[in-house]
């Protein structure tokens, strides 16, 4: 005689609500940052100081992006939505799932925002980081081999790659979230 089947069931909804709560907070904290400081502006000190003036005003340029403090702000409110709605999910509110949704739509569309916004500011400024290009590999020439175009795209792909991971990533968090397990698993446990 077999033993009867257990029944085994995915319990996505703790797992879910720590994710929410540690990618709520680092984005609180990264968007804090962002305010408050200029950031970590890497400045090779090997070669000339004509080298490291060239790479300061390339990474001056690409920081001056007249949207980067209100996307920062609306990062940290979209954070802390984040961090509210895995607080709420942790603590099994009915509000949950609606209150969770709401902050992975706000995550989203303040995400996409800061890559469209990062894309117009890089078209804007194209070609003065160009011209820095072509000083820095005139500059340094160890670069010799370096081509202006290689280094541009290398740019727009440095900044294309992360934004479009955290949309997947908020997308399937999206989409996990109104899964019927999960509602199942909040609504047999709600306060």
């Amino acid at each position: 005689m077999s033993p009867a089947p257990v029944e085994r069931r995915a319990r996505a909804l703790p797992f879910l609500a720590f994710l929410f709560v540690v990618v709520g907070s680092c984005e609180m904290y990264c968007a804090v940052g962002e305010l408050g400081t200029q950031g970590y502006l890497p400045v090779s000190d090997e070669g000339s100081p004509e080298v490291s003036e060239h790479q300061a005003e390339v990474q001056r340029l690409i920081r001056d992006d007249p949207h980067r403090a209100a996307l920062a702000v609306a990062t940290v409110v979209a954070g802390g939505m984040l961090l509210l709605g895995g607080i709420l999910l942790m603590r099994r509110r009915r509000s949950a799932i609606w209150w969770t949704k709401q902050a992975l739509a706000a995550n989203l569309l303040v995400t996409a925002a800061g890559v469209v916004s990062s894309y117009i500011h890089l078209d804007r400024i194209g070609g003065a980081v160009a011209r820095e290009f072509r000083g820095l590999i005139e500059a340094n020439p160890a670069q010799e081999g370096a081509n202006v175009g290689q280094m541009m795209n290398t740019l727009w792909v440095t900044n294309a790659v992360p934004g479009a991971l955290s949309i997947g990533v908020f997308a399937y968090f999206l989409w996990r979230i109104t899964r019927p397990d999960v509602r199942d698993e909040l609504e047999e446990d709600a306060l």
